[in-house]
C-alpha cells in the first residue's frame, strides 16, 4: 500500500494517528503534495479550520504534476473547506467536478472521497434525497474501511440505521456510527434513560472528531425536547425556536422517522411557557399528546395552531395571525369574527388539553397538559415525498410511487413531471413502462481499477 493509499484508508476511518503515520511515508515530488494534503486532512479530523486556498493550491500543483488522483483529492478537500465556510453553491460545484473526474479516471479511492463529500454538501444544501442516492450507490463498491463514515452520513441524512458497519472498536468512524444509532433508536422508542446514557456516550465518542462532533451535538438538541435551546449552536437554536423550515446542518434523517405525518418537526407546548420544535424522531421523548394535522387542503388551522403553540401564553396579535394564516392584511372589525371562528375550531381540536383565548386584540393558546402539534412549515411537499421513494428504490414507475405513498396517481404524475422539468430526476423507458430515476454525477461505480 502506497503512502497516499494508506492516508486515504486512515481518513476513511477518521483515524488521525494512522493518517499521521502514513504521511511520514510520503516521498519525492508527489510526497510533498501528499504531506500538504495530510496536513489539511488532519486539521479536519481534529476540528481545526483551514483555508480553502490551501486545498486549491494542492489541486493546482497536482495538475502540474499530472497527478490525477491528487487533483481529485485536492478538489474534494477544497469542497469540505467551502462547506465549513457555508459557501454551499461553490462547494456543490467543486465536489461534483471532483466526482466526475474520479469517475472518468476510474480511481476508486479518490472517487469514494469525492462522492461522500458531495453527499455531505447536498445534505447541507437541503437536498437529502440526492445525498441519500449518492451514499446508497457507494455502498456497493467502496472498501469496508468506509463503512463507519457512510453509516454516519446515512443515518443523519435519511434516518437509516445500517447493519453493514465495519465491526472495529479501533475505528473512530465506526464507533461514532454506533453511538449515533444508539441515540436515535432510544429517541424513537421514547426511552428517556437509554437516551440520556446514549447521548452522554455520543458526546464522549465524538468530542474530538471534527467530521461529526458539531452534527452529533445538534442531533441531540433536535431530538431532546427538554434540552435548553441556549445550549445549542446558533443555527440549531434558531430552528428549535421556530425559525426556518428545514432541519439544520443536513440532519434531514431526524425528520423522516416516526409514525405521525409528513411534518419533519413538531412543536412541543407545555403549561410552563412558549413552545419549541423537536425533530419528528424525538416525539416519543416528549411524553405529550399529539394533535394531528387536519386533512383540509388549506391547512389554515394547522398553521394557526403551530404559530400559537410557539408563541406561549402571551399569544399573537390579531394582525400577525391573520397575515400568516390568510396571507392578506388584517382589518379590524372586518376580520375579527373570522379569527374568533378559527380560535373556536382550534380549541375544539384541543379538547381537555387546552383552550384558545381571543381578546384584547390577541389570540393565545393555553394548555393544561403537554401537547405536540405538527409544524406545517416543516411538512414535506409531494415532490419531496416522491423523491424520497425514488431515492429508496433507485427507480420506480409513477404507479409504484403512488401505491407506496397511498396518493392519487394523477397527483404523483404531476409531481414527477415537475421534478423532471426541474432536473431533479429523469425518465427512462423500460419496455412499455416509463421509470423515473434520481441521478447525479457520483451515482455510478468507477469503471477503472
Amino acid at each position: 500500500m502506497s503512502a497516499i493509499e494508506a492516508m486515504r484508508f486512515a481518513l476513511a476511518r477518521w483515524d488521525g494517528a494512522g493518517l499521521a503515520r502514513a504521511a511520514r511515508l510520503a516521498e519525492g515530488a508527489r510526497g510533498e503534495l501528499e504531506t500538504r494534503l495530510a496536513t489539511l486532512w488532519l486539521a479536519w479530523l481534529r476540528g481545526t479550520p483551514w483555508r480553502e486556498e490551501d486545498a486549491a493550491s494542492i489541486e493546482s500543483d497536482a495538475g502540474k504534476l499530472r497527478a490525477a488522483d491528487l487533483v481529485i483529492d485536492g478538489a474534494s478537500t477544497r469542497a469540505i473547506a467551502l462547506l465549513h465556510q457555508d459557501r454551499i453553491e461553490e462547494a456543490i460545484g467543486v465536489a461534483r467536478r471532483a466526482a466526475r473526474m474520479a469517475s472518468t479516471e476510474g480511481l476508486r479511492g479518490p472517487h469514494a472521497l469525492a462522492a461522500v463529500t458531495l453527499a455531505r454538501v447536498r445534505a447541507a444544501a437541503g437536498q437529502p434525497v440526492h445525498a441519500t442516492r449518492i451514499l446508497e450507490s457507494l455502498g456497493g463498491w467502496v472498501s469496508p474501511a468506509w463503512s463507519g463514515w457512510l453509516a454516519c452520513e446515512r443515518l443523519l441524512v435519511s434516518g437509516a440505521i445500517g447493519t453493514g458497519t465495519e465491526a472495529d472498536d479501533a475505528c473512530p468512524a465506526a464507533r461514532a456510527a454506533s453511538a449515533l444509532a444508539a441515540v436515535l433508536e432510544a429517541a424513537m422508542r421514547g426511552d428517556r434513560r437509554a437516551f440520556d446514557t446514549s447521548a452522554a456516550s455520543l458526546r464522549v465518542t465524538t468530542a474530538a472528531l471534527g467530521p461529526i462532533s458539531r452534527r452529533a451535538h445538534a442531533m441531540t438538541g433536535l431530538l431532546d425536547p427538554h434540552l435548553d435551546p441556549d445550549t445549542l449552536d446558533e443555527d440549531v437554536a434558531e430552528f428549535v425556536r421556530g425559525e426556518g423550515a428545514s432541519l439544520p446542518l443536513g440532519l434531514g434523517g431526524l425528520g423522516v422517522s416516526g409514525a405521525h405525518d409528513d411534518a419533519t418537526a413538531w412543536i412541543l407546548r407545555t403549561p410552563r411557557g412558549a413552545g419549541r420544535r423537536v425533530a419528528r424522531a424525538g416525539l416519543a421523548l416528549a411524553g405529550a399528546s399529539p394533535i394531528v394535522a387536519t386533512q383540509r387542503r388549506t391547512g389554515r388551522e394547522d398553521v394557526a395552531l403551530a404559530m400559537l403553540a410557539l408563541a406561549g401564553d402571551e399569544g399573537v396579535e390579531y394582525a400577525q395571525l391573520h397575515r400568516r394564516v390568510y396571507r392578506t392584511p388584517y382589518e379590524s372589525g372586518i376580520h375579527d369574527a373570522t379569527l374568533r371562528v378559527l380560535a373556536h375550531r382550534i380549541g375544539a381540536r384541543l379538547g381537555s388539553a387546552g383552550r384558545v383565548q381571543a381578546r384584547a386584540g390577541r389570540v393565545a393558546l393555553m394548555v393544561s397538559e403537554a401537547v405536540v402539534v405538527p409544524d406545517p412549515r416543516c411538512a414535506l411537499s409531494m415532490e419531496d415525498r416522491v423523491l424520497n421513494v425514488l431515492a429508496r428504490h433507485g427507480r420506480s414507475t409513477a404507479r409504484e410511487v403512488a401505491a407506496e405513498l397511498d396518493a392519487p396517481l394523477r397527483t404523483v404524475q404531476q409531481a414527477l413531471r415537475e421534478l423532471v422539468e426541474d432536473g431533479a430526476c429523469r425518465e427512462e423507458p423500460q419496455g412499455r413502462k416509463l421509470e423515473y430515476v434520481v441521478e447525479d454525477t457520483a451515482y455510478s461505480e468507477p469503471t477503472g481499477v
